[in-house]
């Protein structure tokens, strides 16, 4: 899940670095701050505060959109987002002026507004300082304020976050992780980064077992370290059904760690059992600025605007235009000036410097927003989302 950008493949090797999502207040309104993609939906924040969702909306679709949409559709009921959480069946969203707002099914107290009943429109979560970061998970949500502390709320059964109880219905704070900038999350990992570029993590381990993890434990229930892993800039973490992570470092060097049946690892390595329980260098990258995983999927924009994904290609998720799995990045052809990616269950979105966006991979509920969707539908190319 993860997670929550998209960029479209640049230039030569001399152009200039990609300028990434707009921030709010660049002066274009219009500008795309956030894409993002979950499960089989896309979406993306406006620095006009809009939000615009494609595919299945599931929490973003309130009761205005309906299910399945080929293409972007304005969400009406969110006018001053500046980030979107997007859970499995709830969504936050971090506002301009800082505040939180969620909504959805509120299982275990996902919304944070101190009950477990369902909010079928916004709601305030009262009790959090000025938030500078929000993720949400497949029942929880985290946000990271502007003093660098951490805050949880929701389904606590699988984590024991700092010995809370097993359901979380309004934020409270996790104790011992302090200067954190961003954080990553999987539906049972959740990864925090640190000023300095260290990192944390909760959770499951990325699907190696127990053994594997012997040093530090398995299905952790405290803070601890990946081993061997260094500091790095951002992470992006898997849904838990493949469970793999890969990390850009800050030397623009990628290294992957656990689930690789399907090639996810970038190590050349692939089939049934094979996963990695210490980071692994990915081979052939560097200068990368931005990663993404999905599935069973990877994805990495290079500094120079290119795109390189490897891993499994059933729906023609690589955008290479073939099905083939590929264990090894490739570069993904015909595709420039990438700023970000973004990678749902199994298709992936590009922003481009133009701020135009392209989707490519797995389109039964319409979520690469070409206008066209159906069962067995797969886009094997970079194609334009009608934003």
């Amino acid at each position: 899940a993860a997670a929550s950008s998209a960029a479209p493949v640049g230039a030569a090797a001399s152009a200039a670095p990609p300028a990434g999502p707009k921030p709010p207040g660049s002066g274009d309104e219009s500008a795309i701050v956030q894409l993002g993609a979950r499960d089989n939906r896309s979406f993306v924040v406006r620095a006009n505060g809009r939000v615009l969702v494609w595919g299945d909306p599931g929490p973003l679709g309130f009761s205005k959109v309906g299910k399945n949409q080929p293409t972007p559709v304005e969400v009406e009921e969110l006018k001053r987002v500046r980030r979107i959480g997007l859970g499995s069946e709830h969504a936050c969203s971090l506002e301009t002026d800082g505040s939180v707002e969620c909504w959805g099914r509120n299982f275990a107290g996902s919304v944070g507004d101190g009950t477990s009943e369902p909010r079928s429109k916004p709601t305030v979560v009262a009790g959090l300082p000025r938030v500078t970061d929000l993720v949400a998970g497949e029942s929880q949500t985290w946000a990271v304020t502007e003093d660098g502390r951490v805050y949880f709320w929701g389904d606590n059964h699988r984590g024991g976050w700092n010995s809370f109880g097993p359901v979380v219905r309004k934020p409270a704070r996790v104790e011992k992780l302090e200067s954190v900038s961003q954080l990553a999350i999987g539906d049972l990992t959740v990864v925090a980064i640190h000023a300095d570029g260290s990192l944390d993590y909760f959770g499951r381990m990325f699907g190696v077992t127990c053994q594997d993890f012997h040093e530090i434990g398995c299905d952790t229930r405290a803070i601890a370290q990946i081993p061997s892993l260094g500091s790095v800039r951002k992470p992006a973490i898997a849904v838990a059904v493949s469970a793999h992570a890969c990390f850009v470092h800050t030397d623009g060097s990628v290294s992957c760690i656990g689930e690789g049946h399907a090639g996810q690892l970038g190590d050349g390595r692939s089939g049934p059992g094979y996963r990695q329980p210490k980071p692994i260098k990915v081979e052939g990258l560097s200068d990368i600025v931005d990663i993404a995983a999905g599935l069973a999927f990877s994805c990495a924009v290079r500094k120079d605007g290119k795109l390189f994904c490897w891993g499994d290609n059933g729906w023609g998720q690589l955008g290479t235009g073939d099905k083939r799995r590929h264990p090894r990045p490739v570069e993904v052809p015909a595709l420039t000036d990438v700023t970000a990616v973004a990678l749902g269950r199994e298709h992936a979105c590009a922003l481009r410097l133009d701020q135009s966006v392209l989707c490519w991979g797995k389109s039964q509920s319409g979520q690469v927003g070409d206008g066209t969707m159906g069962s067995g539908k797969a886009v094997l190319t970079p194609t334009l989302a009608k934003l």
